[in-house]
């Protein structure tokens, strides 16, 4: 399978640690969630995709429920 935007086969994984911040100055102490997925990079375009799951992903999802409850 190639690149979904330029459909190049030149396609390579990498492994990755991130650190996901949630926007605006109101999150500032909001719980960052770490995530360490392996990251499928076009060496084209730079085209980069990865899948959370499990405990960072119901991390995710319970902040920003918290989130939009503020709103």
């Amino acid at each position: 399978m190639g690149c979904r935007f330029c459909q190049s086969n030149d396609l390579r994984v990498f492994t990755a640690e991130m650190n996901i911040h949630f926007p605006g100055r109101e999150n500032l102490d909001t719980p960052t969630v770490w995530v360490f997925p392996p990251v499928t990079i076009c060496l084209q375009c730079g085209c980069a995709d990865f899948i959370v799951h499990g405990e960072p992903l119901e991390k995710l999802r319970k902040y920003s429920a918290l989130d939009c409850a503020a709103s």
